[in-house]
């Protein structure tokens, strides 16, 4: 079964903030799988192993074997946008608000939005149940991401969670990058790594930010699954990549 937004928004919590992961761990949703980015700064590196696999995929095998071999840049936001514009069956993205909580998130209009405990929204495409991207938000005690690290620790972290997990047998880090919101001057990091597991391959994407002593974590997920090939996930990306990466908090 696919994880969803708010399992894997606990793993995300827990590399940034291991207080308020310890809550969630607890919680039904999180307890089996849980753990839970100035400028215009593009902060890479080189992919790294975390767990070994005999069943690595090609696209994974590729990715560790490209050694120190500098990563692609992460695709501007307009470039996603038009992106994603093509991909979504409906050519639409529409903006979703959360007047409480101070976000708002630009979605594709034809996705569903489901409910899940833990997650303060969830949008599933209809056609592809896998591929979905959630919203959770989590009071902290600090008020901002560099008190608890930099773009690369935090990375780090966050790969070293999923590698505590039984069911991770490889994952690698695609590509990461630091940003600054333009109104709110706090700092976003955006994470994309390939994670296998006994489940399959998926792609995980992740936004993270701190305002108002609030953790906010837009996580998309596109699923493989046990197939030969991810062509149909590979076309979802620029879609929930430009989904996840379109959080706007306003505190």
């Amino acid at each position: 079964m696919a994880s969803s937004g708010a399992d894997v928004a606990c793993t995300t919590a827990t590399a940034v903030a291991p207080r308020t992961a310890h809550r969630c761990r607890h919680s039904i949703t999180c307890r089996a799988t849980c753990w839970t980015h100035a400028g215009a700064t593009l902060q890479q590196h080189a992919p790294q192993q975390v767990a070994a696999s005999p069943r690595r995929s090609l696209l994974l095998s590729g990715l560790l074997l490209a050694g120190t071999a500098v990563l692609p840049p992460l695709p501007s936001r307009a470039e996603e946008a038009a992106k994603a514009a093509a991909s979504s069956s409906s050519g639409e993205l529409v903006s979703f608000s959360n007047p409480a909580q101070g976000y708002t998130l630009m979605r594709p209009a034809s996705w569903e939005q489901v409910g899940k405990a833990g997650a303060d929204a969830l949008f599933r495409d209809p056609e592809q149940k896998s591929t979905s991207v959630g919203v959770t938000v989590y009071p902290v005690t600090i008020d901002s991401l560099e008190q608890f690290g930099n773009l690369q620790t935090v990375g780090e972290r966050l790969l070293n969670t999923e590698k505590e997990k039984e069911s991770t047998l490889a994952a690698v880090m695609v590509a990461q990058r630091a940003r600054t919101d333009p109104a709110g001057g706090f700092s976003i990091y955006d994470f994309e790594y390939e994670l296998e597991s006994t489940r399959g391959r998926k792609r995980i994407l992740s936004t993270v930010a701190i305002a108002g002593r609030k953790l906010y974590i837009a996580n998309g997920a596109v699923s493989c699954g046990k197939a030969a090939t991810c062509e149909a996930a590979e076309a979802a990306l620029p879609l929930v990549r430009a989904t996840t990466q379109s959080l706007a908090i306003r505190t």
